[in-house]
């Protein structure tokens, strides 16, 4: 029901009471939070990114109000400033391996995307920065952590300097005018 109505009409959310914003974050970050509550980690993404979800955005967004009471949400919710970044990184690894499937490979990418956009947001704030510090203390995963963001960028650069080619060779074709003309679909 949220990330229905955060995809229609986002500016609904900046309107909601605090109170109410305030429960959506602790069932979001009780049931994303543990493994206990939810195993598998596709629910615990679909949390998470709804919640992604509850970041303020600008007008060109479909916001109107500017975020409204959306934009102190992470700031003022306490779970979420103990909780929110051990919650990420963790997902961050778990999705890594999430079983059998010919497309889990790119699942994994389109949480993670959404994990990204929290971290960028909350880490603008001071109190998150610190969390991000706190986690780092604890060698073994942060690294695995770091280093999966790492093969995720390397990937994705990958692929980006293989399109890149791919529209060059297009681009050289197309300069030829009568050969491109000539092509059938």
């Amino acid at each position: 029901c949220i990330k229905l109505v955060a995809q229609t009409h986002p500016s609904v959310l900046e309107t909601l009471p605090i109170p109410v914003l305030h429960d959506f974050c602790n069932f979001f970050m009780a049931f994303s939070s543990s493994q206990a509550h939810i195993t598998n980690p596709y629910l615990r993404g679909k949390l998470l990114e709804v919640m992604a979800m509850l970041i303020p955005r600008d007008r060109n967004q479909g916001f109107e109000y500017g975020g409204g009471n959306l934009s102190n949400l992470f700031q003022e919710h306490s779970i979420a400033r103990q909780s929110l970044i051990p919650t990420l990184i963790q997902f961050y690894v778990d999705i890594e391996i999430t079983g059998s499937g010919s497309n889990q490979f790119y699942e994994k990418f389109h949480y993670r995307h959404f994990m990204a956009e929290l971290l960028l947001y909350v880490c603008q704030h001071e109190v998150y920065r610190a969390a991000v510090e706190r986690e780092g203390q604890k060698t073994e995963s942060f690294v695995r952590f770091v280093n999966m963001m790492l093969n995720d960028a390397i990937f994705f650069i990958d692929e980006s300097l293989i399109k890149l080619a791919e529209i060059r060779k297009i681009e050289l074709e197309m300069a030829d005018t009568a050969s491109w003309n000539a092509k059938s679909e």
